[in-house]
């Protein structure tokens, strides 16, 4: 299980099959929680304070910064498919974080807006990475508090993430922040947060 990016589902085959087990077990289809993996959530890794990192987690806009950060990506963007995504942004946002030093990409993470006929917006936490050299530091946490912010902030009803089973520092990450396991099988499990409480009061 490759630990360097948290969700993961780049591969064509791999995505395909993601995208079908996420109909059968999404929430929204019905599908009855699996209660697994409770001992990994109870149990946070140590993380950096936040306000102590030397980071700066910034939007991305550019297909040309996209590629700067190219590194931290599983196989690294073309320019032309860097350029057709972020012509989605109005619904797809990007994020990376930047050494602060060196202005040096060292994370990203990227959330997408998910639409329904049927049913509230939610955000999707598509993808997330943290470079090997900077791991461990609590810039994934961070990251993926952007995301959440920004859906809080859009009023999306809730968050998920699809991850493998076997992916313990993104468990780890994900439940820190408020995250819960939905549903779980062999090789892939949904993640959610629930903003429903959060909106009622704004």
């Amino acid at each position: 299980c490759d630990e360097r990016t948290y969700a993961m589902y780049r591969m064509p085959s791999f995505l395909a099959y993601v995208i079908v087990t996420m109909m059968l077990i999404h929430p929204s289809h019905g599908y009855a929680p699996a209660s697994v993996l409770d001992s990994r959530l109870k149990a946070p890794a140590a993380f950096t304070s936040t306000a102590a990192l030397p980071i700066d987690i910034r939007r991305v806009t550019e297909a040309t910064e996209v590629l700067r950060g190219g590194h931290l990506f599983d196989i690294k963007p073309t320019q032309t498919l860097a350029e057709e995504f972020m012509k989605q942004s109005s619904n797809h946002h990007v994020f990376f974080a930047y050494d602060r030093a060196t202005n040096y990409p060292v994370g990203f993470a990227i959330g997408i807006e998910v639409y329904s006929m049927d049913k509230p917006v939610e955000m999707m936490l598509s993808e997330l990475g943290v470079d090997e050299s900077h791991r461990r530091q609590g810039i994934g946490f961070s990251l993926v508090n952007t995301i959440k912010d920004l859906a809080l902030e859009r009023r999306c009803a809730g968050m998920w993430v699809p991850l493998e089973p076997c992916n313990e520092p993104a468990i780890r990450t994900y439940a820190k922040s408020g995250a819960t396991t939905q549903s779980a099988h062999t090789f892939i499990m949904i993640m959610t947060w629930d903003f429903n409480e959060h909106n009622m009061q704004g």
